[in-house]
């Protein structure tokens, strides 16, 4: 059955057997978005008893689990090499913070802490994508990571004159944090009827499948 105008579909608190089996059978090859991980799901808190700050926690959960405090990395497609490639200029290029806590983990070998994967299949090649679900995700899931952002763009459309450039249309979406938590399709206005029953039908069979946690 259709969606009705700027109505979701949403799943509250899903686990991430969920967000994985979402991004593995999404019926949809997306045009853009991102996905975000992080590693062991060791997350900002806001706080703990005793005065313990959310930043004292989530410092302490990154020591003792191997992980460099506020690091991160990009990841794009490259046609070129057909697999992800690091991209030199996300967040100014800046992959470990210039701060001594980071260094100290850094000097024991840590992990990054949030990777960036950014999605392009806006010219019809599947590729960034199929090598993304099947590749790049299984590999850092495997290794103690954590989905935390899904922003993926199903249906997409394009302004002329002052409207200039591309826009999102019908997006998968899910936000990790504690507060927010939801997985959701937002409708847009360009989807054709057929993938919408697509959608509508692919989203409501996992909801049957897996319960949230």
């Amino acid at each position: 059955m259709p969606l009705k105008k700027n109505e979701e579909l949403s799943i509250e608190r899903p686990s991430q057997e969920l967000l994985k089996k979402t991004i593995e059978t999404v019926p949809i090859i997306p045009n853009f978005g991102n996905v975000e991980f992080i590693a062991n799901g060791i997350v900002l808190s806001s706080g703990a008893p005793g005065g313990t700050t959310g930043e004292e926690v989530y410092i302490a959960e990154c020591n003792k689990n191997g992980v460099i405090p506020f690091s991160f990395l990009g990841f794009e497609y490259s046609e070129s090499s057909r697999s992800f490639v690091t991209k030199a200029t996300f967040r100014g290029g800046s992959v470990i913070p210039d701060n001594e806590k980071s260094l100290r983990s850094l000097l024991k070998g840590g992990k990054i802490y949030q990777i960036h994967a950014d999605i392009d299949a806006h010219y019809g090649s599947r590729r960034s994508f199929d090598d993304f679900r099947e590749k790049f995700m299984p590999l850092l899931l495997e290794n103690g990571y954590a989905i935390r952002n899904i922003d993926l763009w199903l249906t997409y459309f394009t302004g002329s004159g002052y409207n200039e450039g591309i826009y999102r249309d019908t997006t998968l979406n899910y936000n990790g944090r504690p507060d927010k938590n939801k997985l959701f399709v937002a409708r847009g206005h360009r989807i054709s009827e057929e993938n919408e029953k697509k959608v509508v039908s692919w989203f409501e069979g996992l909801k049957k499948e897996l319960v949230p946690a």
